[in-house]
């Protein structure tokens, strides 16, 4: 038997203590003094083994993060998507109360929603400007939302999921 070199005990190892009933089977630090070298072998190799498990589960983390990163983006892309049909929509409208129908009854001097009589000119520049900044309003935001799902799925392919949602959340 061999003493610990930690606290000074004998000790010896299951195969080592034939005989030595009354010894302990490890020291305080875990080791057997008569077989240390192959003990530390199986150790090297438990922890090897040890840091390719922690490295799996390091990568499914990652890829379940980067699953949630993905959901996200695809949800601010709905957003945006709803966004652009929600513009469109307001673009139709807007287009629709400055048609050939519409148009013609503002033009006549003969009816009574002519926005060429003087008591009526105020009316017509606000219909002017308010159909004029509806559109440009409209268009940019249509023109804005497509820009910034082309640069978030450019980017999610390119530089990552995660950097695409960030840049999506910030604009």
């Amino acid at each position: 038997a061999l003493r610990c070199a930690h606290d000074r005990t004998l000790f010896a190892c299951a195969r080592h203590s034939v005989g030595a009933a009354k010894l302990p089977r490890l020291c305080c630090a875990g080791h057997c003094g008569l077989c240390r070298g192959r003990r530390r072998l199986r150790l090297a190799k438990l922890s090897m083994a040890t840091l390719i498990i922690d490295e799996e589960i390091r990568a499914e983390g990652r890829h379940h993060a980067n699953e949630i990163d993905i959901r996200a983006l695809a949800h601010y892309q709905g957003v945006l998507n709803s966004l652009n049909t929600q513009a469109t929509l307001v673009i139709g409208f807007e287009l629709a109360s400055i048609n050939n129908d519409n148009l013609g009854p503002l033009s006549d001097d003969q009816s009574k929603y002519c926005l060429y009589k003087t008591e009526r000119l105020a009316w017509a520049i606000v219909f002017g400007i308010s159909t004029a900044t509806c559109l440009s309003i409209s268009l940019t935001c249509i023109a804005s939302s497509f820009y910034l799902g082309d640069r978030a799925q450019y980017c999610a392919l390119h530089r990552g999921v995660r950097l695409a949602v960030v840049i999506v959340r910030k604009n």
